[in-house]
């Protein structure tokens, strides 16, 4: 699931704040956004509820606009496929010549026998695996549960003011989990817990209770962590301080935290650390994240 980062007052005057931005000559815009899992993963492909940069309402459904994409990603498949038989026949050719020419070693006839096993594994991946079933040129196609496609449509005026030039470009196979590697953190974090809050000092310090979750964000590898707490002056955290955990890919750990502040003000109670272990080796996360609460008196 795919939601502007935006703040709620610019939701409140304009509720159409994603359907196109205006930049004059030589600007830029950056548009942020929040990924998150979908309850339910089902096979069929997902499409955001964006217009597309269309000032129109468009049937998201029947939309010429996404169309572009599944087609330049037929066409890249089709180029894709074609280069790994040419590159298939000529292998094959080769090692025919060095059979005119004379017995091969058995190092010679096991790498070959290696090679070929390899090639026909991928292509017999890529024609028995989901893709085989759906259209080339459908969506369906184009889309993966591991993958995100961005379209960015644009227009603007040419040399004449009623010359109006259109085009988009096409972002593919963005990997937002990844199969089995990832050289970023496998793991994501999140925190659940109420960003404002009044309390009465006086009658001792606030104990805010938080809910703690880890997902592992690759599909088909478990990943082995320690997670623990840094230590903190301002604030002290009640609940498990370190572990350590095993976890399938796609699969989540939810637990309950308590955060008990002394004073009012405003704290950040992102201090998570996350260190994955992987045979001998060790490699550790810190976190960019803000997770702000606001404390009155």
């Amino acid at each position: 699931m795919i939601k502007p980062l935006v703040k709620s007052s610019q939701h409140a005057k304009n509720s159409s704040i994603l359907q196109g931005h205006s930049i004059s000559w030589q600007e830029q815009a950056a548009m942020y956004y929040v990924i998150s899992p979908i309850e339910s993963i089902k096979s069929e492909c997902k499409i955001s509820q964006c217009t597309l940069g269309s000032s129109n309402e468009v049937d998201l459904a029947t939309s010429s606009v996404a169309d572009f994409i599944c087609l330049e990603n037929a066409h890249d498949q089709f180029n894709s496929s074609l280069e790994r038989r040419k590159e298939q026949m000529t292998r094959m050719e080769a090692e025919q010549e060095k059979e005119n020419q004379g017995p091969r070693s058995i190092a010679e006839i096991r790498r070959a026998k290696s090679q070929l096993s390899s090639t026909s594994d991928d292509n017999d991946e890529y024609v028995h695996g989901k893709q085989a079933i759906c259209h080339p040129t459908s969506r369906a196609f184009l889309c993966s549960p591991q993958e995100l496609n961005i379209i960015c449509s644009w227009k603007t005026v040419g040399e004449h003011a009623n010359d109006i030039i259109e085009g988009q470009h096409h972002l593919r196979q963005l990997a937002v989990r990844p199969q089995r590697k990832s050289k970023s953190s496998p793991l994501l974090i999140g925190a659940k817990y109420d960003p404002c809050v009044n309390h009465d000092f006086s009658t001792g310090p606030l104990h805010l209770d938080m809910v703690l979750s880890i997902r592992n964000r690759l599909v088909h590898a478990a990943v082995d962590f320690e997670f623990s707490l840094q230590s903190r002056q301002d604030i002290t955290f009640v609940g498990p301080e370190s572990f350590r955990k095993c976890i399938d890919g796609g699969e989540e750990v939810v637990f309950p935290m308590e955060a008990i502040i002394f004073e009012s003000g405003m704290y950040n109670l992102q201090s998570v650390k996350l260190t994955t272990v992987h045979d001998d080796s060790r490699t550790q996360y810190l976190f960019p994240l803000q997770w702000i609460v606001k404390v009155n008196s």
